[in-house]
């Protein structure tokens, strides 16, 4: 009741928006984007909180709304499957203000309506938070965890929801891809590497400390109440 609260408070802000730009006679020349900073398990896979790699905490919303005419906009009314993430938002922002895209948004950042038109790409996404590891390649999503380590496999294209985990029966996959996560967090000297770089697991809390077991052994535990209670 209270998300969906959230929602409707959410389309009446941003309506009151939209309707002040239109007064202003300035909805035409703005360009508007409408994205996340995370999703929320809201007891998917019996969690709550962000802190995981699970489409919905890591799947957020992106929507470009162009300025001008919308019938001259080459961009209207097309969607793009590309692998996006937030820090494409700068250089894309940057590209539409024609201002020169400085480092290090030029080095990971992608222009979006040129992901849009086919002239960029991401072939991979890596990333971490606190002790959560993921990888995406293409409609292959890998997340590891070293608390108490933990390795989850979803393909993508045929279930969407991550409901079956394919790492046991994969495990060629998993190490490929896991090796690619632990070659990039040794270009950043990761703390979470050990000294022959690879990850560096730590013990995982015992199931009778956790009041709040999750569906996946590992991902999620109580050890932070706000977290789980976001």
């Amino acid at each position: 009741r209270a998300y969906y609260a959230c929602i409707t408070e959410l389309d009446t802000m941003l309506g009151r928006l939209f309707a002040r730009l239109r007064e202003l006679n300035l909805l035409h020349n703005t360009w508007i984007v409408f994205t996340s900073d995370h999703g929320e398990m809201l007891g998917d896979h019996g969690m709550g909180g962000k802190t995981t790699f699970l489409e919905p905490a890591a799947h957020i919303p992106l929507i470009i709304r162009p300025a001008g005419e919308w019938d001259q906009e080459p961009h209207r009314g097309t969607t793009c499957d590309e692998l996006a993430t937030l820090q494409d938002i700068l250089p894309t922002c940057l590209k539409l203000g024609r201002v020169e895209t400085p480092a290090p948004a030029a080095d990971y950042g992608l222009d979006l309506l040129a992901a849009a038109a086919g002239e960029a790409t991401r072939p991979r996404f890596i990333g971490h938070c606190g002790q959560q590891f993921g990888v995406i390649e293409d409609f292959w999503k890998y997340t590891c965890t070293t608390a108490g380590e933990g390795e989850l496999l979803f393909d993508l294209s045929t279930d969407p929801q991550e409901k079956v985990n394919l790492a046991p029966a994969q495990p060629g996959r998993c190490a490929a891809m896991r090796k690619a996560l632990e070659a990039e967090l040794a270009t950043v000297q990761s703390p979470a590497l050990d000294t022959d770089g690879r990850l560096a697991l730590t013990p995982s809390i015992p199931p009778e400390d956790v009041r709040r077991w999750t569906a996946w052994p590992g991902f999620h535990f109580n050890t932070t109440p706000s977290d789980l209670l976001h």
